[in-house]
């Protein structure tokens, strides 16, 4: 049986959204930097310097939760008129095949 290529999902957002997320970073490490350097001198402000450094942290972990994301998933047909085959790509730019089993 041919089957021709078959869209079954598309994600309306495919982007990874890279610069907004390096502003964002850029901007609230500073900030919270700029809180732990005034606030430095009077009291046990070692969580205010820690704080930009686990806010960056935690936004390099999302950013890797956020590259394999689905964002399209289409039904193939093989080499040569072949069987047809599941792909998947994600936000990252990885394409990945799968053959029916």
């Amino acid at each position: 049986m041919a089957v021709s290529e078959d869209l079954l999902w598309d994600a309306t957002d495919k982007d990874i959204r890279i610069v907004p997320r390096l502003r964002r970073t850029a901007v609230t490490a500073g900030c919270l930097g700029f809180f732990g350097l005034l606030l430095w001198g009077e009291s046990d402000v070692r969580w205010a310097v820690c704080a930009p450094a686990a806010y960056v942290l935690v936004e390099i972990a999302h950013w890797s939760w956020d590259r394999g994301r689905l964002v399209e998933a289409r039904i193939v047909v093989g080499e040569a008129g072949g069987r047809a085959r599941l792909r998947l790509r994600h936000a990252g730019g990885r394409i990945t095949e799968h053959d029916r089993s």
